[in-house]
């Protein structure tokens, strides 16, 4: 019995041609493989320093939206002691001018009203503003 394949030794039998071809498309998938390793560390630098940024402005726009907060309250509080002292005023020249009719005419309730809203809508106008941003 003849054996039609003949025994492989442990030479190489890949002729010289295609092994220089094998050769240059290893050599070649390796530098597409670095190229491709370079990019994507290139794109996790961008997207690092992108974070970074990002997280620098949200610092900022926390510190712009606290200052303008607490401008909105000492403005809202400045209001508030002005309206104080208005109605202070006022309840002083309604006693001088006639103490028995104080609370018996339409004028001085609904006036009293609208002094005593103007801090409450000053404050609704803040929080709305507040809630829009």
């Amino acid at each position: 019995m003849s054996n039609k394949f003949s025994t492989v030794g442990t030479e190489d039998n890949v002729p010289g041609v295609s092994n220089d071809l094998l050769q240059k498309e290893v050599v070649a998938l390796r530098i597409s493989g670095h190229e491709k390793d370079q990019r994507l560390r290139i794109k996790d630098d961008a997207i690092k320093v992108e974070n970074m940024f990002s997280t620098l402005m949200d610092d900022s726009e926390i510190e712009e939206e606290q200052e303008e907060k607490k401008r909105e309250e000492e403005t809202e509080k400045k209001q508030t002691e002005h309206g104080h002292a208005r109605r202070k005023k006022k309840k002083k020249q309604t006693r001088r001018t006639s103490p028995a009719s104080e609370g018996s005419g339409p004028d001085s309730q609904g006036s009293s009203i609208g002094v005593l809203s103007l801090p409450l809508v000053c404050f609704l106008i803040l929080l709305i503003a507040i809630c829009i941003h």
